[in-house]
């Protein structure tokens, strides 16, 4: 009796490209007059720099925009991603 196991093979395509976060340029201008905060978005992970991407993009009103982009630029400026 043979105990030799045929494992199933799947093919995976890896992605190699680089994934970006486009940042809006309200965002952008933010981050730009507050280097600490600008230094610690550059090398946060592409999903934290999403977060707070999406946040931004999902405000309704330009207040809440306003409001968000000045308390993401708060916790960056903390060095805290989230």
């Amino acid at each position: 009796m043979s105990t030799a196991t045929s494992w199933p093979t799947e093919e995976v395509d890896v992605d190699v490209d680089p994934r970006v976060v486009i940042v809006p340029p309200d965002l952008a201008a933010a981050l730009n007059r507050d280097v600490g905060a600008r230094k610690f978005f550059d090398g946060l992970t592409y999903s934290s720099k999403r977060w707070h991407v999406l946040s931004i993009e999902g405000a309704k009103t330009s207040e809440s925009r306003r409001r968000r982009i000045g308390k993401s630029v708060t916790m960056l400026r903390g060095g805290r991603a989230r």
